[in-house]
């Protein structure tokens, strides 16, 4: 079944009912993506929440005629624009695939529609937000108290493989240093 690692994942922010078992079937949007390929650019609106069934993304934002890497996301997460998703607002981010993956994807008007019709869902979507909160807080929070490496050696337990999904380039713009400085960080890592 395409969406059982979807609906497994929501069973642990709440109860899913058979109701938005059925709406998430019928509305999400199963896809294959292929490496290199853009779900969105920035200036865009994000009209989807994705769940990532498998594969690996990254967000970026083009900062003084450059991509500068933000996040990422990974299997089992959710990823979307979130100030452009649920603001309606055009995204400041763009989302990249860095390695093969299928995506299920919940346009706004859907997540919405599962949201009013069913309660249960509504607690799911505003525990899923909470999580979100509390997972980017302590991310910050580490982040703060180490140094480059150790921001690395982070990055990679979070994301084990991720030297071999995502250019040396992207990761050196998401700790703020070129490119030549990260080479010798991963030469130590490894």
């Amino acid at each position: 079944m395409k969406h059982a690692a979807l609906i497994e994942s929501l069973k642990k922010y709440g109860t899913l009912t058979d109701k938005s078992i059925r709406l998430l079937k019928e509305s999400g949007e199963w896809r294959t993506v292929g490496k290199k390929i853009h779900l969105h650019y920035p200036g865009e609106f994000c009209k989807n929440l994705y769940f990532v069934n498998n594969g690996f993304f990254r967000y970026y934002e083009h900062v003084n005629d450059k991509d500068r890497t933000v996040g990422f996301s990974g299997s089992g997460e959710y990823m979307t624009s979130i100030e452009s998703f649920f603001n309606r607002v055009s995204s400041r981010q763009g989302i990249v695939c860095e390695s093969k993956a299928e995506i299920i994807c919940l346009n706004y008007f859907a997540w919405k529609a599962m949201c009013e019709e069913d309660p249960e869902f509504n607690k799911i979507s505003l525990n899923i937000s909470i999580q979100k909160l509390i997972e980017c807080n302590r991310h910050l929070g580490i982040y703060a108290s180490i140094n480059t490496k150790e921001k690395l050696s982070y990055l990679c337990s979070l994301y084990p493989g991720i030297l071999n999904m995502v250019s040396q380039k992207s990761i050196a713009s998401h700790f703020h240093v070129s490119e030549q400085a990260m080479s010798k960080i991963i030469k130590k890592l490894k």
